[in-house]
């Protein structure tokens, strides 16, 4: 997808690399403090630790954007956890407060942009009603404001028990989200496409493992959907991803867990209703698109860079089963995901997911491995990336015993160019350098006292939000292991709006 230049074009490219290559060796935490915007900063914002602008493989650049991470403490316990965004500004995060399994399920909401955080239960006239259970799932639907709470029922374990709410958490009403699907869930809506909708204006899925298996294990993956908006479901139709006889993948000889099975990361549409499926499949990077309501599914490889495989020496290998996708309003189809270096890949496709341009490593400067990827896109090429990074990485051998003391901390990057040959990135660490998140091995499959997966959503106002977990307090900050699960949501502030048309 790289097409020829004329000799102007060149030299403005050739004038990049030399002031991009000039700052390479430049360490983010001794950059000077960046000239704020004479503005009020929102909660959270740390002005004194600008987001770092910078090229593909870590070479620093400069830039006259301006962008601030912020964080945000929920003053509660989190696990797995999943944000929404209304068209007003109120954020939700679920789910909160982490109660043991078969316990009343709760969420956080703000409505201040993040300065205080209110708890909400999912009730029905004041009466608990919706059970927390090991793998719940938040998702706010941006055209209409509906919430969907979801959490897999503890008996029978395939089933699962959805609350809707059309007024910001303020009412509920619950009901069983289908019972084809056994973990690792992601819900998400677009427009119909074959289908013709009932009191609801989009089609609402609802994917995940049907193999038999949680997490890991699954020997398939399919959707479900909702005509009524999440009321009642269909089943499921071909499977998105499935793993069957002689289909070994890139690491044949794992045991029991082969790199073909597992879960999916969380799908997208499209405008015109094209639904997409990321995963990591068999070891190497995959999309699956359906232009049918999920009846029939294309499957893509995306590249060939392979995703991240811990070695394969008996019951202890796996590989990432999780990738991102997201689509932007022109259509455009962006797809990030971790490769088999642990470098964070983003590529991009102009056809629909077809085909795709080379991948490019977008991981921030200083970073030496990723993980747990999650990705957003707004207008033109506009995108938010979040994930786990460490400057700690047992390289080259990723074995999973020398991760024992190794500090992963929560990052978020954008970009307003991302479909440009030589996109820039603004990427900040959302947490202090002396006070990771996670301590320990992250992935693939699961992190610690996080789970399995995060998220990232782009306001109305086009700034990117991304809930993490802080499973590092005292005894982890002096190097011991993980002792603690305090939900988190960090923001990145300033610079033109990602939904800027």
């Amino acid at each position: 997808m790289i097409g020829s230049h004329s000799s102007p074009h060149l030299l403005i490219c050739l004038l990049m690399l030399v002031v991009a290559l000039a700052g390479c060796n430049a360490p983010a935490e001794k950059r000077d403090a960046p000239e704020v915007p004479d503005k009020v900063l929102p909660p959270g914002c740390d002005p004194e630790h600008a987001a770092v602008p910078h090229l593909a493989d870590g070479r620093v650049a400069t830039s006259e954007v301006v962008v601030i991470p912020c964080l945000l403490r929920l003053g509660a316990r989190s696990f797995e956890p999943t944000i929404g965004i209304a068209s007003d500004g109120s954020v939700f995060v679920y789910p909160v407060r982490h109660p043991f399994p078969g316990e009343t399920a709760r969420m956080a909401r703000s409505t201040d942009e993040g300065a205080t955080w209110e708890i909400l239960t999912p009730n029905t006239n004041e009466i608990p009603t919706h059970p927390y259970s090991l793998d719940p799932y938040l998702y706010l639907d941006p055209t209409t404001d509906r919430i969907f709470a979801d959490d897999l029922m503890m008996a029978p374990p395939t089933c699962g028990m959805m609350s809707i709410s059309d007024d910001d958490g303020t009412t509920w009403k619950h009901g069983p989200s289908g019972c084809a699907i056994t973990d690792h869930v992601t819900i998400f809506a677009g427009v119909p496409t074959v289908s013709t909708t009932s009191d609801y204006p989009n089609v609402v899925y609802r994917c995940g493992n049907s193999g038999g298996g949680l997490n890991r294990y699954s020997t398939m993956v399919s959707c479900q959907r909702s005509l009524d908006g999440g009321t009642t479901w269909m089943p499921p139709g071909e499977p998105v991803f499935t793993f069957g006889p002689g289909l070994t993948g890139r690491l044949p000889e794992a045991s029991p867990i082969a790199s073909c099975t597992g879960g999916i990361g969380h799908g997208a549409t499209g405008a015109s209703g094209t639904v997409f499926i990321p995963r990591g499949h068999c070891g190497q990077p995959w999309l699956a698109i359906s232009d049918d309501e999920g009846a029939t599914w294309e499957r893509v490889q995306v590249s060939e860079l392979g995703s991240r495989c811990t070695p394969f020496e008996g019951p202890g290998g796996d590989c990432d089963h999780d990738a991102a996708v997201a689509v932007d309003a022109a259509g455009n189809v962006f797809f990030a995901w971790i490769t088999a270096e642990r470098w964070l890949a983003l590529t991009h496709s102009t056809d629909g997911g077809h085909t795709w341009s080379p991948a490019q490593n977008i991981t921030a400067p200083g970073v030496e491995e990723a993980a747990f990827v999650e990705l957003a896109a707004g207008t033109g090429g506009r995108i938010a990336v979040a994930y786990l990074g460490t400057a700690d990485s047992p390289r080259p051998d990723f074995e999973l015993d020398a991760y024992a003391t190794t500090a992963w901390d929560g990052y978020l990057a954008l970009s307003h160019d991302a479909l440009a040959e030589v996109p820039l990135f603004h990427s900040a660490r959302l947490n202090p350098i002396d006070d990771p998140l996670i301590r320990g091995d992250c992935g693939p499959g699961a992190c610690g006292r996080l789970g399995d997966f995060i998220d990232i959503r782009i306001a109305p106002d086009g700034a990117p939000w991304a809930p993490f977990v802080d499973a590092c307090f005292e005894e982890c900050r002096a190097g011991g292991p993980q002792d603690g699960n305090e939900g988190l949501v960090g923001r990145l502030w300033g610079g033109p709006s990602l939904r800027r048309v």
